[in-house]
């Protein structure tokens, strides 16, 4: 499913069946994409189609945090959205696991594992996976409907 990422050439994409060297090539130059069975393609829909909006939902709670504490808006969007690219960055270009880069930016008594120590005790991650998990049920429902006509 395209997205907006794609203006940026940073759109990830997943694709079914043959897939040929002319979409392959057109791929490659909006992005990064992943060749998927056609039975995952409702949950890579939410991942990778539906999730830029989640992404920038979640750009927008930590530039307000920053705006809440004083930052202008320019400020706190900035810093909080070159805060996501550089992570996104770092997860795509590194060996390690998520939790382990995690720990690599948390220290003991200090401010990232206080914040993450209060995301942790949320159910912020299940609140994630119910919006990809409607986006996916939403996705296997449009596809039903399209069978149907």
């Amino acid at each position: 499913m395209p997205n907006l990422n794609a203006e940026t050439r940073n759109m990830a994409a997943a694709v079914t069946g043959a897939v040929d060297d002319t979409v392959r090539n057109l791929l490659d130059e909006v992005g990064e994409y992943a060749e998927i069975d056609e039975a995952q393609m409702d949950i890579a829909t939410a991942v990778n189609g539906s999730g830029p909006a989640f992404v920038f939902y979640l750009i927008g709670a930590m530039a307000d945090a920053g705006v809440d504490s004083g930052l202008d808006e320019d400020q706190a969007e900035t810093l909080a959205a070159q805060t996501f690219k550089g992570a996104a960055e770092t997860v795509l270009r590194s060996d390690e696991s998520i939790d382990d880069l995690i720990d690599a930016v948390c220290s003991e008594g200090g401010t990232t594992i206080e914040g993450m120590e209060r995301l942790w005790d949320s159910d912020v991650e299940e609140r994630v996976a119910a919006a990809a998990h409607a986006a996916e049920d939403r996705s296997r429902e449009m596809a039903a409907e399209f069978a149907d006509e």
